[in-house]
């Protein structure tokens, strides 16, 4: 018994010399506390054109399509319009009409408009009868307000924002591209062209043909040149006479089919096709066929002044409830964006006058020569009292 008790005291003894020497503390130690350093980054604020862009795109996505009408362009207009972008953004389907010629679809959308059933989301192209047409008959919206991304802002331009339409708010341009004077069959003497009175000769009576100035496209665009140049307000326009003559005594004639019309100089029914469309001439250099160009002529002064023009460079907004206008918000602003101009650059042959896109692999045709006359900004004399339409009208036998 004594000898149980001894160990006891003993095994009491170590227990007291373990805890008298740092034995484990079973108290938690506090953890420390976090300092500046440690403490969780707050997450950055998104700016509130990134918020509303997620939240557009987000609802486009839902709609999952766009409806976009153009006039004439062939493949290479369905290739940017409806290729490139689905390609950008493929939960969104592009829904394109494509028109022969641009007035055929303004026609088309003013007879649907005016009943009420008109469904589409945007057109492009056609300035002359957007603005000419549908603008004056209260058709078009403003188009700034779909204008939401970063990248489209005028720093990003040459020279800025630059429209078609008087008030800067409807038909913003995204290119300026120069259309050559003539086409002409092979056997032509083109030394005997080098202004644009040199039409007049008798020789070329009834071998003329061109665009119909009355309608939209290549015609209406060199009308406009000939109705204005060198004044953009329109004012001093030395070529009126020029037009007369030419319209009422040559025996011009006036087809809206840009393919036909090269067609003609092609096989040599016509001699001079006045302002051959730039789409068509790069479809046909494409199967290896090269019409002969005059890339100028001078006015009567003797000067030199290109005509330049935008049409694949631009979209605007039918005045109605557009039915995908998430999509449609989308589709504007890859349109005028690094990535959608370029797509038209290298498509449409068209040239940007963004500052950060590629324009050197174009051909030399349809690069602007200086000094330049552009003729979007004529536009506005197309339907006007004693404008371009009434004249020509006038003129024509």
């Amino acid at each position: 018994m004594r000898r149980l008790l001894a160990v006891l005291a003993l095994v009491v003894s170590a227990v007291f010399v373990l805890a008298a020497c740092g034995g484990d503390d079973p108290t938690p130690t506090p953890a420390p506390t976090p300092t500046a350093a440690t403490a969780a980054p707050t997450p950055t604020a998104l700016p509130a054109w990134q918020i509303s862009w997620n939240e557009t795109l987000a609802a486009a996505k839902q709609e999952g399509r766009v409806d976009v009408w153009v006039g004439g362009g062939g493949v290479a207009a369905r290739n940017f319009l409806e290729g490139a972008f689905e390609a950008a953004y493929p939960d969104i389907d592009v829904v394109l009409f494509q028109a022969a010629r641009s007035s055929e679809r303004d026609s088309r959308f003013l007879q649907e408009w005016q009943a009420g059933v008109a469904s589409v989301d945007l057109f492009n192209g056609g300035s002359s009868g957007g603005d000419g047409r549908l603008k004056p008959a209260g058709a078009l919206q403003p188009i700034k307000p779909f204008l939401i991304h970063p990248d489209v802002g005028p720093d990003n331009w040459a020279n800025g924002h630059l429209y078609v339409d008087i008030e800067e708010n409807y038909m913003l341009m995204g290119g300026a591209a120069a259309t050559p004077a003539l086409a002409v069959a092979d056997g032509v003497d083109v030394s005997k062209l080098t202004h644009w009175e040199d039409l007049l000769d008798p020789e070329w009576n009834g071998s003329i043909i061109m665009n119909d100035p009355r309608t939209s496209g290549n015609g209406a665009a060199r009308a406009g040149y000939w109705f204005c140049a060198p004044d953009p307000k329109c004012f001093n326009a030395p070529m009126r006479g020029f037009m007369e003559k030419l319209y009422k005594n040559t025996g011009i004639q006036l087809s809206d089919d840009d393919r036909v019309n090269l067609d003609q100089i092609i096989s040599g029914k016509k001699k001079i096709l006045i302002s051959p469309a730039n789409d068509e001439l790069a479809e046909l250099k494409a199967v290896g066929v090269t019409p002969n160009l005059v890339r100028s002529l001078k006015l009567p002064d003797n000067s030199d002044l290109d005509q330049i023009s935008d049409s694949p460079g631009i979209l605007f907004v039918p005045n109605i409830d557009i039915p995908h206008p998430n999509a449609a918000t989308v589709y504007i602003n890859w349109f005028y964006s690094k990535e959608g101009q370029q797509a038209m650059i290298d498509i449409r042959t068209q040239p940007s006058t963004r500052k950060d896109v590629d324009n050197s692999a174009l051909p030399d045709n349809v690069i602007p020569l200086a000094p330049a006359f552009s003729v979007n900004q004529t536009i506005s004399e197309l339907n006007k009292e004693g404008g371009i339409r009434e004249k020509v009208n006038e003129w024509i036998p």
